[in-house]
Parts: C-alpha cells; sequence; structure tokens
C-alpha cells in the first residue's frame, strides 16, 4: 500500500496538537501550575509568621511537614508531566490517563529508569562540559595563534587571553545547557 508522504510535517504535527492534544497539554500545566501556587502560598505564610517564636513549634514543624509534601509533589508532578506527554504525543489519551499509563510503566520499569536517567544525565553532563571545553579551547587557540587577530586589533601579542575565552566559555555553557533540554526528552 503506498501511502502519501506530507510536504509538511511540521505544520501537521502542529495542526493535530491544536485538534487533539491542546486540552491535555493545558491540564497538565495547570496541576503544575496549581501545585506551584499552593507552594508559593505556604513560602509566603512561613515568611509572614517569621515573628512566631518558640511558643508555637507544633505550627512551625507542621508547615515544615506541608512544605516538604508540596515539594516532593512538585518533583513528582513534573517527573510524571515529562513522561505523561510523551504518552499524551504517542497514543493521543487524555493527560490524565496518560499520566496513569507512564506512572505504571515507571513503576514497573523502575530500576530501568533509574539507571537510564542517571546514565542519560551523565552523559549529558560530559556532553555539556566537554563542548565548552572545546569551544573554550578553539577560542584560546585562535586568539593565541592567529596572526589577523593579533595584527588587526593589537601591535603586539595579546595581554591576556583569559577574559575572552571565559565569557566565551559561559555563553557556549548557556547555549549548551538550552539544547540539552531537547536532548533530555529523547533519553
Amino acid at each position: 500500500k503506498v501511502t502519501k508522504v506530507s510536504t509538511s510535517p511540521i505544520f501537521n504535527s502542529l495542526d493535530r496538537l491544536v485538534k487533539y492534544n491542546l486540552g491535555s497539554v493545558a491540564q497538565g500545566s495547570l496541576l503544575l501550575t496549581l501545585c506551584r501556587i499552593a507552594i508559593t502560598i505556604l513560602e509566603y505564610l512561613n515568611w509572614s509568621t517569621e515573628w512566631v517564636k518558640g511558643d508555637f513549634v507544633l505550627v512551625k514543624y507542621y508547615k515544615m511537614c506541608v512544605g516538604c509534601l508540596l515539594q516532593f509533589l512538585d518533583t513528582t508532578l513534573k517527573f510524571i508531566q515529562r513522561y505523561a506527554y510523551i504518552m499524551v504525543a504517542m497514543t493521543g489519551d487524555s493527560f490524565c490517563d496518560s499520566g496513569v499509563t507512564a506512572f505504571g510503566l515507571i513503576w514497573d520499569n523502575m530500576g530501568k529508569v533509574a539507571v537510564i536517567n542517571t546514565v542519560g544525565d551523565f552523559v549529558l553532563f560530559l556532553g555539556k562540559i566537554s563542548v565548552t571545553l572545546l569551544v573554550g579551547s578553539c577560542c584560546w587557540m585562535w586568539i593565541e595563534f592567529s596572526p589577523s587577530y593579533s595584527a588587526q586589533y593589537h601591535p603586539g601579542p595579546p595581554t591576556s587571553t583569559i577574559p575572552p575565552v571565559l565569557l566565551t566559555c559561559v555563553l557556549t555553557s548557556f547555549i549548551v545547557r538550552s539544547f540539552s533540554h531537547v536532548s533530555e526528552l529523547a533519553l
């Protein structure tokens, strides 16, 4: 059977997103936002009641426990949300159904998920460091050994190569970090 290849797959994907999956995206974002609002309110209450001294130790303990629970919920929701969105894209189910499916898959393969996430994070970290060091080394070699650089901007050899190399490394690390977020979804 011959299938027709789309001439614009990006626009077709955006069309499918708007028609079928936009509600799931909004629902997942709403859940995470509600959790973050609760954390922000609790942090404000904690900040506004700093004047309470040792008389209300139970209240402070309660606030710390609820804050820890909300932080755990936020972290768990972020983790599940990532895989739920992947399941939404794969199956087209709603966000909650995809979240339950993703949680079940993660629960059944917990060891594999932990190993893959750990190894994947380590490989991405090594990639970020190696790209930053490679670009920094190329910048240093260009400044140090290029006759056009020193003749064009300075009459003599460069006074210090540290500031431009450091600036290049910092900018490279920001760029690599932003591009690695896309690679993280694949791992």
